[in-house]
C-alpha cells in the first residue's frame, strides 16, 4: 500500500518565493498532491501557483482558515503541516524523505 500525501500550503502575497517552493515540491506529486489556498492575495501569487499545483484554493486570511480549507479538501492519507520543509530538506526516495 502507498502513502499518498496531501500538501497544504496558505499563501499571502508570496509571489516573490512562491514559484522557487513550489518548484522544489515537484517531486512530491508523484506520491501526492499539493493544494495551495490564497487567502487573497494581491500580487498574483493564485495565478503563479495555478499551473504548478492540483488544487488552487481561495480562503477568507488567515493561515489557520486557510489549513482548515485546504484540509477539508485534500484526499490524501497524510497531511505534512510545513511543505516549506519538505521542499528544503527531503525529496520522495532520499534518507529521510518518503519511498
Amino acid at each position: 500500500m502507498s502513502l499518498r500525501l496531501s500538501i497544504v500550503i496558505p499563501v499571502l502575497n508570496e509571489a516573490p518565493v512562491l514559484e522557487a517552493s513550489l518548484e522544489a515540491l515537484q517531486p512530491w506529486r508523484e506520491i501526492g498532491e499539493i493544494i495551495v489556498v490564497d487567502g487573497g492575495s494581491e500580487d498574483g501569487s493564485a495565478n503563479l501557483a495555478d499551473p504548478m499545483v492540483d488544487q488552487l484554493l481561495q480562503s477568507s486570511r488567515g493561515r489557520a482558515l486557510q489549513l482548515n480549507a485546504g484540509a477539508a479538501r485534500a484526499g490524501g492519507e497524510r497531511n505534512p503541516h510545513d511543505a516549506r520543509c519538505l521542499a528544503r530538506n527531503h525529496a520522495p526516495g532520499d534518507a529521510g524523505g518518503p519511498r
